[in-house]
């Protein structure tokens, strides 16, 4: 799947919300359009691939990954994989 800018009716959003874009010039990471709330959420949009819309439309599940490293500042880093289909989580 790729992230795709959020569009998102402005009366479904709470008050004081940005757009930003995470990774925006941090190769070899993918720029992630995002929508962020005053509390730190963070809304994402996703678009199948049309490999991956073929899965879904046969009923496969959407895989999300949340990945979490604390840095030695404390600082908390995710990296998200988002898929659907086939998933091979094995360690290699």
């Amino acid at each position: 799947m790729r992230a795709v800018p959020p569009v998102i009716e402005r009366r479904l959003l709470p008050e004081n919300v940005r757009a930003v874009t995470f990774a925006k010039d941090q190769p070899p990471f993918l720029p992630l359009p995002a929508i962020v709330t005053e509390r730190g959420t963070v809304l994402t949009t996703w678009k199948p691939t049309p490999e991956e819309l073929i899965f879904l439309n046969n009923g496969a599940s959407i895989f999300i990954a949340l990945l979490n490293a604390v840095e030695d500042s404390g600082a908390l880093k995710t990296a998200m994989i988002v898929t659907a289909g086939p998933v091979d989580i094995s360690d290699r």
